[in-house]
């Protein structure tokens, strides 16, 4: 894996499928990402890798993401998602009843 600029979905699934607490309006903890992708190449490549390339694989990840608003600078190392497809299971309930009574 040389990258994961552009694998938003794929990283942020993997993380909530692991609980990682990924969801819109919630704060993402650069710490959490580099342990989410250490994660991921163990179980996607079967290989262990050190910290040093978590970060070289982070920081540009993070970079993107902040470019296309997804990921909101909130304080040090941590950021909050902007992300409607990650809105907790009751948020979107209610969001979808709330269509429902407006129509």
């Amino acid at each position: 894996m040389r990258s994961f600029v552009g694998k938003k979905k794929e990283l942020f699934d993997f993380m909530r499928a692991n609980d990682f607490p990924v969801y819109h309006a919630s704060n993402i903890f650069y710490r959490d990402m580099q342990y989410a992708i250490r994660d991921y190449v163990r179980v996607h490549e079967g290989k262990d890798i050190g910290w040093r390339e978590c970060e070289a694989l982070a920081a540009p990840f993070v970079r993107d993401l902040e470019e296309k608003d997804v990921l909101r600078p909130f304080a040090r190392n941590t950021w909050v998602l902007n992300d409607p497809a990650y809105l907790l299971p009751s948020e979107v309930q209610t969001t979808d009843e709330t269509e429902a009574a407006e129509v």
